[in-house]
């Protein structure tokens, strides 16, 4: 079975959906062609990006009951709520959600917001669940690249 290289993004922020697809999708792994020989050390993956949180909701439950599974999903703690205001904890409401529907996929969730205990948050979600905060430095940016990397990786070998 060849690999699934898909992941889902969900975050209300354009400018950061547009940030993510270029990280994963865009350069096709050139940018780690560190030699120069034309061989990424990386394989490009491919981005859902959904800027809606109840749509993805939905969408992500309607997949999985059609038996189309993900390897990863970035979450955004910060997305406006059914009311359009904006909800500091969205992010970890959505991911209770795909974690309730889907056990073994990986979530990773990212945000801005300083006062977010990201361990705490981790363990609320639960299973695989990943925290970063924004906006990441060149290091940072690397770590997380390399994380998504691997937790997809990761997923297509078991499954």
């Amino acid at each position: 079975m060849p690999a699934n290289n898909t992941i889902l993004i969900v975050d209300d922020n354009p400018e950061k959906l547009a940030y993510y697809w270029r990280l994963f999708e865009e350069d096709a792994g050139v940018r780690f062609d560190v030699l120069g020989g034309g061989s990424p050390q990386r394989h490009r993956l491919l981005c859902h990006r959904l800027g809606d949180s109840f749509w993805f909701v939905e969408m992500f439950a309607e997949m999985h009951r059609m038996d189309h599974h993900f390897p990863l999903c970035i979450v955004d703690m910060r997305m406006p709520g059914s009311d359009d205001l904006i909800d500091e904890l969205r992010g970890l409401a959505v991911s209770r959600r795909v974690r309730e529907i889907d056990p073994v996929i990986h979530i990773v969730l990212a945000t801005a917001k300083a006062d977010i205990d990201g361990e705490n948050v981790c363990r609320e979600v639960g299973g695989s669940t990943h925290f970063f905060r924004l906006p990441f430095g060149p290091a940072q940016e690397e770590e997380f690249i390399a994380k998504v990397h691997a937790l997809v990786d990761e997923w297509n070998e078991q499954h």
